[in-house]
Formats: structure tokens, C-alpha cells, sequence
């Protein structure tokens, strides 16, 4: 009897007995549920950016090929941002000045003014 007592003492461990061990378990099952929920949500939120990813990916290369395409991309970009500077190659865009000139002084006065102030 007191070696029985002894074996379920061992069996037990740290928990007083066995309604403490199945509490303790039921609490842990609980535990790994939640961080398995969590980790399928964050599983899926990667999966639905990388179907997002190869699907753009996907758009881009079907509308690279296709010239006419690109050419009414472009066309409404423009549309939408008129008076913007469209930088083709590396440099500064240059915009006119709100002011115009009514003779070459004036001209050379505002040519002057934008060196000025631009190097």
C-alpha cells in the first residue's frame, strides 16, 4: 500500500493529485489550441501576400508584353498628372516660371535667377 502511494506520488510529481494534473492538462491543452489558432491566422495572412505577390507579378508580365496596352497605361498616367515633370533619363526637371518675360532684359534677368538658384 505505501509503495503504491509512493509510485502515484512519483507519477504525479508536482501536482497534489490527480484532479490538479488533469486541470493543469486541460489548462495546457488550451493554451497550445490558441497558439495554434494564431498560427494559422499568420499562416494564412502570408499566403494570401504571396497570392497577391504572384498575382501582380503575373498582371505585370501578361501587360509588359502587350505594347498596346502599355501605351494606354501610360496615356491615362499622364492624364492624370499633367504639369508633372517626366524624368526619361538622370538630371533635374526644369519647370517654367510662373512669370513671363516681356523683353529679353527681363529674359536674362529671370535666365539668371533660375542659374542662381538651381546650382
Amino acid at each position: 500500500m505505501e509503495d503504491t502511494k509512493q509510485q502515484t506520488q512519483t507519477l504525479l510529481g508536482k501536482f497534489e493529485n490527480t484532479e490538479a494534473l488533469v486541470k493543469a492538462y486541460e489548462q495546457l491543452e488550451e493554451e497550445l489550441s490558441r497558439r495554434n489558432q494564431t498560427i494559422e491566422q499568420y499562416e494564412n495572412a502570408e499566403r494570401a501576400r504571396n497570392e497577391e505577390k504572384k498575382s501582380r507579378e503575373e498582371l505585370y508580365r501578361a501587360a509588359s508584353g502587350d505594347e498596346e496596352l502599355k501605351a494606354r497605361i501610360l496615356s491615362e498616367y499622364l492624364k492624370e498628372h499633367k504639369g508633372v515633370p517626366l524624368m526619361t533619363t538622370s538630371g533635374t526637371g526644369v519647370t517654367a516660371p510662373p512669370l513671363k518675360a516681356r523683353s529679353f532684359d527681363e529674359a536674362g534677368k529671370l535666365a539668371l535667377g533660375y542659374f542662381k538658384t538651381n546650382n
